[in-house]
């Protein structure tokens, strides 16, 4: 029995594989105790050094080309071209770097309960490449405003990712610019009202809890949080961008006495929202529990959120009392980056990770490439289809002509099924001796495309 519930916490709540010694050490452990210890105390997300990406952003000073008389206008031109393509391409290379650390935590982080609430909570606050800055900013982000946030308070992951340079970027908020603040009377620039309504609607309160005149109240709160060549990408508070005034967000009055404090102030006040309480526990629930949430799950998760003040851990310990976790075999169909680190961590010493980003492309499901900022689907009728499966099936047969010649069959079923295999699967690999076709119908088996 708690063999099974070891399987079941390294595969609902993690990424896998289920070896025998993981197995053992779980169930010593305690399987429930195992995964609030893995959340709490699991491997930070390791990535560059973000004052290193910070000190190598492209440089808007790379645009500047100093006028020469002697030069044509067509020249001047070309070097501009030239200058602006450099500035690209170093933009690139750290977006690189930023997709392949989302891999190698997935796949080399030894605690892979951490790295699946960390990539849970990324998806959440979903930053998508869509300018330059964000592209080269997007490792920063996970690093700096959602890993170290995921067993802790939600209102500090909730400010510290609004208030980052990749947000602000990805949602417009640098242009946005308060009409009557100092720089709006001069430059006659105005409102952008897109971080605020996806602040609203994706982050806290949920769709249909808030209304027109609270988002636009509240993008005039945002203006003047901005980043920019100038500051190495770093978020600042432009106080001469901010709209001066009083503003009244869900019938509360945000003085404009001390303006860069109203924004904390309302996202303090959001976090504690029920509304807020009650969008996040659906959100979780469904992460973990598909089609088998309930109104009570939803509740419970509710009520344990606003006890605690928000404290996320406090969700998770709530979450793992649900009975539907550890009696039901399987509840979700795994996104393709979920299935890709289960086989990936099933290797010993994996490090192809380019290989990996590759794939997921191939997959629809790339980092930070999500098609809005709702981020990707979390629904299993997104990710179950037959193109997806027919993908699969190329990419698993790569993988075992690539690493079946280090395995025997036995071990393959040891490592990442903790030896259980079920009718199915038996009479399956019964009716071939090829290594390959074995390797590639246990991750293509329903123990390895379901958690």
């Amino acid at each position: 029995m708690n063999k099974k519930k070891s399987l079941i916490a390294i595969n609902r709540f993690g990424y896998g594989p289920a070896n025998q010694q993981k197995l053992i050490l779980i169930t010593r452990k305690g399987y429930k105790n195992w995964v609030l210890s893995e959340l709490k105390s699991g491997e930070f997300y390791k990535t560059a050094n973000t004052e290193e990406v910070y000190r190598t952003m492209p440089q808007g000073s790379l645009l500047k080309v100093k006028k020469d008389p002697s030069k044509s206008k067509k020249t001047i031109k070309a070097e501009r071209a030239a200058k602006r393509n450099q500035r690209n391409a170093q933009s690139r290379k750290i977006f690189r770097r930023a997709q392949l650390d989302v891999h190698s935590n997935a796949v080399s982080n030894t605690s892979s309960v951490r790295s699946r609430a960390v990539n849970f909570w990324l998806n959440h606050f979903s930053v998508s490449t869509k300018n330059m800055m964000t592209r080269s900013l997007a490792g920063a982000f996970v690093k700096e405003s959602i890993s170290p946030h995921v067993a802790g308070n939600f209102s500090k992951m909730l400010i510290s990712a609004v208030t980052h340079s990749a947000m602000l970027h990805y949602l417009d908020n640098h242009r946005s610019i308060g009409p009557n603040s100092k720089m709006g009377r001069r430059r006659k620039k105005d409102l952008n009202e897109n971080l605020a309504r996806e602040v609203l609607e994706l982050h806290t309160l949920g769709v249909g809890n808030y209304s027109q005149k609270d988002i636009i109240e509240l993008a005039n709160i945002l203006t003047g949080w901005t980043s920019n060549y100038a500051t190495n990408g770093k978020s600042i508070f432009n106080e001469r961008a901010h709209e001066p005034g009083d503003f009244i967000v869900l019938g509360k009055t945000y003085s404009g006495k001390y303006p860069k404090q109203q924004l904390l102030s309302v996202l303090k006040d959001l976090a504690r929202h029920p509304k807020t309480a009650e969008h996040l526990s659906k959100k979780l629930s469904q992460h973990y529990l598909g089609g088998f949430t309930n109104a009570q799950h939803v509740n419970s998760l509710s009520q344990s959120y606003l006890r605690s003040g928000g404290d996320l851990y406090e969700m998770y310990k709530t979450l793992i009392n649900f009975s539907e976790v550890w009696e039901l075999p399987v509840v979700r169909y795994r996104q393709p980056d979920e299935w890709m680190y289960a086989m990936a961590r099933s290797i010993p010493n994996f490090t192809d990770f380019q290989w990996i980003n590759g794939k997921l492309k191939m997959l629809g499901k790339a980092p930070f490439q999500a098609p809005s900022p709702a981020g990707w689907p979390d629904k299993d009728e997104s990710w179950r289809n037959p193109e997806i499966l027919f993908r699969q099936k190329v990419i698993v047969q790569e993988m075992a002509a690539r690493f079946v010649k280090q395995y025997e069959i036995k071990q393959v079923i040891d490592d990442v099924l903790g030896g259980e295999v079920d009718d199915h699967l038996k009479q399956a690999l019964s009716l071939t001796n090829n290594k390959k076709e074995q390797f590639a119908l246990i991750f293509l088996s329903p123990s390895i495309l379901y958690r």
